[in-house]
């Protein structure tokens, strides 16, 4: 199901790239998705890796 979400999220952040409400938002629930939002996350309050153009 993540990887699902995260396929999409990529695909919508690809195609709205110009809007940066929407990629903001996208990267927001990908960021809820894998759980980030805990404290207990080893990567809480970090939103690198969410999007697919920002990794190697």
């Amino acid at each position: 199901m993540l990887q699902r979400l995260q396929s999409f999220g990529q695909y919508w952040n690809h195609q709205l790239r110009k809007s940066s409400n929407a990629t903001s938002l996208i990267l927001e629930r990908l960021y809820y998705a894998e759980g980030r939002h805990n404290p207990g996350h080893p990567l809480h309050g970090r939103f690198d890796g969410l999007d697919i153009s920002t990794r190697a």
